[in-house]
């Protein structure tokens, strides 16, 4: 599931005034929106399996701003 505000879907809907297109776009978006949020889970867990910890404290870890 991506976790997306409601602004932000109500800024992706008004970006075009033809409702097919807004829809593909907010479909786009969430797919998006989703494959970096899964991406940011791999590479967190990667970060925890590279400092030999467990699943659970890959939650309290803090992602890192590059």
């Amino acid at each position: 599931m991506a976790r997306v505000t409601p602004a932000e879907v109500a800024e992706q809907l008004m970006q075009s005034d033809e409702p097919e297109v807004a829809l593909g776009d907010i479909v786009s978006f969430l797919a998006n929106h989703k494959r970096k949020e899964n991406e940011e889970k791999v590479r967190r867990s990667q970060m925890v399996e590279e400092n030999g910890g467990s699943q659970e404290e890959s939650s309290e870890c803090e992602p890192i701003e590059e």
